[in-house]
């Protein structure tokens, strides 16, 4: 049985081999904070919510043959922080095979940190001819993106979505 003896490295290995683990040592932590600096940390997302009030009846008009009512449609919007918010309202009314679009409304509100903005949207809804009551209800939705800072690079983005309730009008009968 034959014993052979290690070799030996040079020196210049050795301190090669010193230098790359302590090079990777230092630059390690540096590549992987990287990447978890351009995700947004939670305390940095912005959430806002959407509540769609229950329509308001106004007045119901009787003009002769055309009969109408006025009915309010508000809603409101929060946010926890300073951010331009995205509205889109469908204002319907029930059928007995599905709903039929009363009116849509879109646009943009600046929503400040911790206030609540309210939207109010009228509508005229016409009595249908053979019912003396119309079902009528609308739904919101939101959705919010808030621009990347210069200097920190965070950002978030999101949605909500919030269905009325129902608001039964009564006509009186007879045209």
């Amino acid at each position: 049985m034959t014993i052979t003896s290690p070799t030996r490295r040079p020196l210049a290995a050795k301190l090669a081999l010193v230098s790359t683990v302590s090079l990777g040592l230092v630059a390690g932590p540096v590549a992987f904070a990287g990447p978890a600096n351009a995700a947004p940390s939670y305390s940095e997302r912005v959430n806002c919510w959407v509540e769609a009030k229950k329509p308001y009846l106004l007045k119901v008009h009787d003009q002769g043959y055309h009969k109408f009512a006025r009915v309010d449609f508000s809603f409101k919007i929060k946010c926890d922080k300073n951010v331009k918010v995205h509205f889109q309202q469908w204002i319907v009314k029930e059928k007995k095979n599905g709903y039929d679009r009363i009116k849509y409304r879109d646009g943009d509100v600046r929503v400040h940190k911790n206030h609540v903005v309210h939207e109010n949207t009228r509508a005229k809804v016409d009595k249908d001819h053979k019912d003396d009551k119309v079902k009528v209800l609308h739904v919101v939705k939101i959705t919010w993106d808030k621009d990347k800072d210069k200097d920190k690079g965070k950002w978030s983005k999101g949605s909500d979505v919030d269905k009325s309730k129902t608001l039964t009008i009564h006509f009186k009968k007879g045209y």
